[in-house]
């Protein structure tokens, strides 16, 4: 075959390749990493909540952080836990659909536009999502904010009311308008050493998926030997993680095999030797799923939830570890 023959060959195969396709399947999304391509997409999520923020009354700043204080309960189902395994893409693709952006659409004090900060969360009954409380409780200044949060194909809803909240724990649970998002389960039923996975956007890093495994249970250092059946016991009970994640990943669930929320993306120590000492292990702290489904199982006594609202933030940690909200 001439060499003129070969050449004709090779432009034709290649030109019979779909461009689209690329190196990925044509179900796996590519993303923009361009500063430009992601505030462009910010700002089209901005116009859409706007208009979503309308039409369902959504909360303001300042109506969250009074809800924050005083929830308004009400009982929610929570869906069965799944059983059957997934392979590791299948999980991929259920992880990325499941994960939802949520944060503050708002605008900041020095200027009259609007900005977006995004961390994760993910719904656990219909209209209801939950996420980490330090996302609502933010410390960011607003002249004017409200809540959103949005899946992975643009749907938008916002922040109607606050059900349930415990700063401890770092979970609260928010009800939602203007989208509907599928509901996953929560599995408590772990062990130590198994598989994890997890879907956030650490460091504005676009659509991360990580695999790990959990590494411990364990009571953190503000537990004061309450009775471990309780749930003030479980506003301290955690898990380390082995997956990646990093400020943005905030409530982002972490996945079993199966599909199932095992937990969420809380906070990220690092632990050192000594005071003004560099970190020589970092700690992937993930709030349990037990925990969230005790809290919603609270939502049918208001006065338990109301006084679970009122607890205060946990302690301040010591020098050597140095820790940092996933948000």
């Amino acid at each position: 075959m001439s060499i003129s023959r070969i050449n004709s060959f090779s432009l034709l195969f290649l030109s019979s390749l779909s461009l689209s396709s690329l190196a990925q399947t044509d179900d796996t999304p590519i993303y923009e990493q361009r500063g430009s391509a992601i505030k462009e997409s910010q700002q089209e999520i901005i116009e859409k909540a706007l208009v979503v923020r309308e039409k369902v009354s959504a909360l303001s700043k300042e109506e969250i952080d009074k809800q924050l204080i005083e929830p308004l309960p009400e009982t929610i189902t929570l869906p069965p836990v799944l059983s059957e395994e997934m392979s590791t893409e299948d999980i991929a693709e259920h992880a990325r659909k499941s994960n939802l952006r949520v944060g503050y659409c708002y605008k900041c004090m020095k200027c009259d536009h609007w900005h977006i900060n995004l961390a994760g969360g993910y719904a656990i009954a219909p209209n209801v999502i939950a996420t980490c409380d330090h996302v609502l409780a933010t410390k960011t200044k607003m002249s004017d904010g409200f809540l959103v949060a949005y899946d992975h194909e643009g749907n938008i809803a916002c922040g109607v009311a606050v059900l349930a909240r415990n700063s401890v724990m770092d979970v609260t649970i928010i009800k939602i308008a203007g989208a509907d998002f599928t509901p996953i389960p929560l599995n408590s039923e772990v062990k130590q050493g198994s598989t994890s996975y997890c879907f956030s956007y650490p460091l504005r890093q676009e659509g991360y998926f990580s695999t790990g495994i959990i590494n411990r249970f364990y009571w953190d250092d503000s537990y004061r030997g309450e009775d471990k059946d309780s749930i003030d016991a479980l506003c301290h009970l955690r898990l380390n993680y082995s997956n990646d994640w990093a400020p943005g990943s905030s409530g982002s669930p972490l996945f079993d095999a199966a599909g199932n929320v095992t937990g969420h993306v809380s906070t990220i120590s690092g632990m050192s030797s000594g005071k003004n000492q560099p970190a020589i292990l970092v700690l992937h702290e993930g709030i349990p799923a037990r925990c969230v489904q005790q809290l919603a199982a609270t939502l049918q006594n208001p006065s338990e939830i109301k006084r679970l609202a009122g607890m205060g933030s946990p302690e301040t940690k010591t020098p050597d570890k140095q820790e940092t909200q996933a948000e």
